[in-house]
């Protein structure tokens, strides 16, 4: 039988140990040989490090450092400047402020003052700053692949050129955007479409989904946007939804969900959150109870929930026994907790099963204290995103002008819509 040791000293005194440990550190190996003086060490080792020095010297490309003559209003030489702005994620205004030096963007923060932000700042905001100073940025503008100039783009858009060639009530115009709640971009398209009356708008962008606005439509008769009260609620259950790591709402609801686990007294208690997933999220690595599931049992696990909250006892065969039981565990502590409990399922799963979600957070009581609905902020026309019809006119020869702002669908476009291809049979467009 071979025997094993289990401890360094077990080994440490034995012939064979020994024997290795003189072959890898024989005696006098850290003395230096007697052929070396040290007058020749000292100036082999000067040698050494001027020679690592140089490899790390290089020259830097001249660049005339000047004043400025007619110095910017409020800007002193390395005082910093704040700004208030936004960043759109899914089509919902961010709150940030900027830290700029010298007219150069440094540090980006959440506004304290914005709801959506609560002064937080996530993982897409602090890159948005990296794109601007990203090497392969467009400096300037290019017709065709060759440098051009502002005036050609102004008489490219001027009106009158574009009644010209697209009819005076713009019949070839389209424009394609990313949905957006801005009302300055609204009021604009009304003046475009003022002016140009038959010209069309659509909307586009690769992660939109207008699946929880189907599944408001099809709990409550109308399109609503819900607006979690994460504060509020004692229970949380999630079934397929990183609330706390996507979403346009994500920051203010992790900071409320933070609020809740925090202890100031020795009577207080925290939330609990429950998450059913079919892979790791920041959401999931959080929650007290987690049940690891495949997306498309999904629209299982809801009925069974709603079925138990309503009072059903009986068991649900289509359910495994691990998801029977963590269920019958969910119902009790929702039900426990009556009008402080929420109920979320993510856009990814179909709006049949969302409104079961909706469903399941109104039978406790919920609507109007951990979830509030109101009416859609984005505009119109983005509430259903989409490249079809638009390709299907390019293919045609039906469009003149094109102008997409924001979003490459050249790059983003589904594999089975070549906008590539289709773009080169616009006579004219605008990125």
């Amino acid at each position: 039988m071979k025997d094993y040791w289990r401890a360094l000293e077990e080994r440490i005194d034995s012939p064979e140990f020994q024997a290795e440990l003189r072959a890898e550190f024989p005696a006098g190996a850290d003395q230096l040989d007697r052929g070396i003086s040290r007058r020749s060490f000292v100036r082999l080792l000067g040698a050494s490090m001027a020679l690592a020095g140089i490899g790390g010297c290089f020259r830097r490309p001249r660049e005339p450092i000047l004043p400025y003559v007619h110095r910017p209003e409020d800007v002193t030489p390395g005082q910093p400047l704040h700004y208030a702005t936004a960043m759109l994620l899914g089509g919902y205004a961010t709150g940030l402020l900027v830290e700029s030096h010298a007219g150069r963007p440094t540090k980006i923060e959440g506004n304290p003052d914005h709801p959506a932000s609560l002064g937080a700042a996530g993982v897409f905001q602090q890159a948005s700053l990296l794109e601007l100073y990203d090497p392969h940025r467009a400096r300037t503008i290019t017709r065709r692949g060759r440098r051009a100039n502002a005036a050609a783009l102004a008489r490219l858009l001027d009106p009158s050129a574009i009644a010209r060639r697209a009819g005076a009530r713009g019949h070839g115009l389209h424009l394609l955007l990313e949905p957006t709640s801005s009302p300055l971009i609204g009021r604009q398209l009304d003046r475009i479409l003022e002016r140009f009356p038959a010209a069309q708008i659509h909307w586009y962008a690769p992660l939109a989904s207008r699946t929880q606005l189907d599944a408001t439509a099809a709990a409550f008769g109308r399109a609503l946007q819900p607006i979690y009260q994460p504060a509020a609620a004692e229970v949380i259950a999630v079934f397929e939804d990183d609330i706390f790591g996507a979403g346009p709402f994500h920051l203010r609801y992790a900071r409320e969900f933070a609020g809740g686990r925090r202890l100031t007294a020795p009577g207080d208690s925290m939330n609990r959150l429950y998450v059913a997933e079919g892979r790791p999220t920041i959401t999931g690595g959080i929650a007290d109870h987690r049940l690891p599931s495949r997306p498309s049992r999904m629209p299982l696990l809801l009925p069974a929930l709603l079925n138990r909250l309503r009072g059903s006892g009986a068991s649900d065969p289509a359910l495994t026994e691990p998801e029977q039981r963590w269920i019958e565990a969910l119902a009790r502590d929702l039900q426990a907790h009556r009008g402080a409990a929420l109920v979320i399922a993510g856009e990814m799963l179909p709006p049949e099963a969302q409104a079961l979600a909706h469903l399941a957070t109104a039978a406790l009581d919920g609507a109007g204290h951990v979830v509030r609905y109101i009416d859609p902020v984005l505009l119109p026309g983005a509430t259903r995103p989409g490249l079809g019809s638009l390709v299907n006119a390019m293919q045609q020869g039906d469009i003149e002008t094109l102008i997409v702002v924001d979003g490459n669908p050249v790059y983003t476009a589904p594999a089975d819509i070549d906008f590539s291809a289709a773009l080169t049979k616009v006579p004219n467009s605008v990125h």
